[in-house]
């Protein structure tokens, strides 16, 4: 890895947690999911801090 982290999209989450998108949606907006950004609508998410 080069020092930046790499943003993912929830369906990306999804797939790396099993949940569906929108209980992932849910959590974000609630502060559950580490490193959460909401864009023009759409959550992205830091891998590098969602899978440690």
């Amino acid at each position: 890895m080069n020092g930046t982290s790499e943003r993912i999209k929830v369906e990306d989450v999804a797939q790396i947690t099993g949940e569906n998108k929108r209980t992932i949606q849910a959590a974000a907006a609630r502060g559950e999911i580490p490193g959460p950004a909401k864009l023009f609508k759409a959550w992205t998410f830091d891998e590098v801090k969602l899978l440690t």
